[in-house]
């Protein structure tokens, strides 16, 4: 079973029309992915995790072929059209991973509405630490009709910046970036990737008051010591905040990009801990 071999599926969660492609049968794991990525960055986990497992890489909201409203990224609403759209797909829960805002979403999900979850992983997305400060280059993100300005004259150039960021460059082939350049100058992708970070003004606060909670499903962290962006620091006082097993993976020589940097750990890693999953998840 190959990447090349996954179907498109559409699944309505409320208003919003969300794309995926689908690999394998069995119980459901739904996978996530990040900014400015799609779910071809999951291309090695999907093989790894279809044979034991229906996996269904989504378009985030205003990614790919998913629909691209003006607002609604907070994570708010994100959690509700993520819950409808696993009901609408007839399971009562699925396990997830997530990546990146992929994976802060998982973490809100985790906490918001934990009977849709399983058990879930998170790769190089922080949870309690989310805030407009989180990072350096979350405000420059934030100013509207900055960066799309920027990225109309220079989505190439942009999208390249995936290969230097990356612990060893030669994880990313030629091929691999004109995929994602492809996908990220859809139209409309370009704003709507960015309005995830304008509405951290909304959504950080409201994690924070789910933050009320604790985390009761398992979880697994993987990280990227040599993350640029996301400093494994982020993790700090983490445990405060769950109550269930969780196991943290550091990478080293990796950065942010894990599925695709470390490959092969990765899918071990997913592997052995969605081998757990409960075939209870039925349709």
């Amino acid at each position: 079973m190959a990447f090349a071999d996954a179907r498109r599926g559409y699944v309505r969660a409320g208003e919003t029309m969300l794309s995926y492609l689908e690999l394998g049968e069995g119980p459901p794991l739904i996978l996530l992915h990040g900014f400015p990525q799609s779910p071809y960055c999951w291309r090695h986990q999907m093989t790894a995790l279809a044979r034991t497992h229906r996996v269904l890489a989504f378009d985030l909201k205003g990614y790919g072929e998913s629909d691209k409203p003006r607002d609604g990224y907070d994570l708010g609403t994100l959690t509700v059209e993520m819950r409808d759209a696993v009901r609408t797909l007839g399971y009562e829960r699925a396990a997830w991973a997530g990546h990146d805002w992929g994976g802060v979403l998982l973490w809100a999900l985790a906490l918001r509405y934990p009977e849709v979850v399983e058990r879930f992983a998170i790769i190089n997305a922080p949870l309690h630490r989310v805030s407009p400060l989180h990072s350096w280059y979350v405000i420059p993100f934030s100013v509207p009709g900055l960066m799309e300005s920027l990225l109309a004259r220079g989505n190439n150039r942009f999208i390249r910046a995936i290969r230097r960021s990356a612990y060893d460059p030669q994880s990313f082939d030629e091929n691999t970036l004109r995929t994602y350049a492809r996908d990220f100058a859809l139209p409309g992708v370009h704003s709507s990737s960015l309005a995830w970070y304008r509405s951290i003004w909304k959504s950080g606060p409201q994690l924070r008051w789910w933050l009320r909670r604790k985390v009761r499903r398992p979880v697994l962290v993987i990280w990227g010591m040599h993350d640029p962006a996301l400093p494994v620091g982020l993790l700090k006082g983490l445990e405060k905040h769950i109550e269930a097993p969780l196991e943290i993976l550091p990478l080293v020589q990796c950065a942010h990009w894990v599925m695709e940097e470390q490959p092969d750990r990765t899918n071990q890693a997913l592997v052995d801990f969605f081998s757990h999953l409960e075939a209870g998840t039925v349709r």
